[in-house]
């Protein structure tokens, strides 16, 4: 098991209003035998420059962050593995306890959004699965080909969830209480979600006791 977390934001001036830091300590705190791994946008451009190069001069062609972001975390789970969690994703257990018992395949997590019921929000891999790869190829050619302009269509969930259609990958897929508790959009979520300090990683986990992690779905692009 590739045991590293890989997380993103354009440069190390990360706005605590929007993300608190104390949810990207709980990955640390929380699966104390992990690494770590923090992107910028400088490290993002580096890993497809010198990695990944047949897709370096369609890469510049992306005017949008959080396209690149999306494809991005595509290359880290195909060239490192590991898990890759958006920065408001906050870590409640021990990622061991969720993930040994599984083997080392490919695993994702539910959400009860029936037009995005695998999100891209936070996913597992073994180094090296061809799936990544065969999905950044598609999401690259997207790109060249001009004709979506959907953020969410490119590189995003609308395109995890074909991409698994279409790739049929070897891999596991969580309950949503697992690590998407809090389902997007949804009311009774958002009353409870208001009534918690979500400073507090303790708290979150009475919260939500069933689950290993959580994210408060900021959408900040």
């Amino acid at each position: 098991m590739e045991k590293i977390i890989h997380q993103t934001w354009k440069d190390y001036d990360i706005p605590r209003n929007i993300y608190r830091e104390s949810w990207q300590d709980s990955w640390k705190n929380m699966s104390p035998d992990w690494g770590y791994k923090f992107w910028t946008d400088e490290d993002n451009e580096r890993l497809v420059r010198d990695d990944y190069s047949m897709f370096w001069d369609i890469f510049q062609k992306v005017k949008k962050g959080v396209i690149k972001s999306d494809l991005c975390r595509l290359l880290y789970l195909h060239k490192h593995g590991g898990i890759y969690a958006d920065m408001d994703f906050i870590c409640l257990k021990d990622m061991d306890a969720l993930l040994t018992p599984l083997g080392d395949y490919i695993v994702l997590g539910k959400h009860n959004n029936s037009r995005q019921p695998l999100p891209n929000a936070w996913m597992y891999s073994p180094k090296g699965d061809t799936f990544w790869l065969s999905m950044a190829l598609d999401s690259f050619n997207e790109v060249e080909r001009g004709v979506r302009t959907s953020t969410e269509e490119i590189a995003g969930p609308d395109r995890l969830n074909w991409a698994v259609g279409v790739h049929k990958p070897n891999y596991t897929l969580l309950s949503h209480d697992l690590v998407y508790p809090r389902a997007w959009g949804d009311a009774e979520c958002d009353r409870v979600a208001k009534r918690i300090d979500w400073e507090c990683v303790d708290l979150l986990k009475e919260a939500y006791p069933k689950s290993y992690a959580v994210t408060y779905w900021t959408h900040n692009w």
